[in-house]
């Protein structure tokens, strides 16, 4: 059984908590707007998950263009450390799921706009053999046979 109803509730509390608590601009924030998006998305509540889905893209490429993210690069003897920002590879995630809510909506357009960008980003930061760009050009390649 599908607890989706119960769920909604806790994380919007959760949101509230690490909005007041980290700011808006927040790895964390992202996170539980993204799992926010995904609970709407399943109770159907199609605007709020869209908005959701948005705002958690938005607030990873703020985030991570202004604090270190998980993917860093060290230069030799020297604690500077690359920020990547909307190049992230959790930007890319995000992309894809912002793109998998719109081939939901059969909004195709959109959803290979953000699959293009997602693919680049994966591609740019992996190699093109990685399982991320792979995955993202598959789901790009069934919206073009669309």
């Amino acid at each position: 059984m599908e607890r989706h109803p119960e769920a909604i509730p806790l994380y919007t509390r959760a949101l509230k908590i690490y909005e007041l608590r980290l700011g808006p601009n927040h790895a964390d924030v992202a996170v539980t707007l993204n799992d926010l998006a995904v609970l709407h998305f399943n109770q159907r509540n199609f605007n709020e998950a869209e908005k959701l889905y948005k705002k958690a893209l938005e607030t990873y490429e703020t985030v991570l263009h202004h604090t270190t993210p998980h993917h860093t690069t060290q230069h030799a003897n020297s604690n500077t450390q690359k920020v990547f920002g909307k190049v992230h590879p959790d930007v890319g995630q995000a992309l894809c799921n912002l793109a998998e809510f719109y081939k939901a909506q059969l909004n195709y357009a959109e959803a290979r706009t953000h699959l293009e960008r997602a693919v680049s980003i994966f591609t740019s930061m992996f190699g093109s053999d990685h399982t991320k760009a792979v995955a993202a050009r598959a789901s790009l390649a069934a919206i073009e046979d669309l």
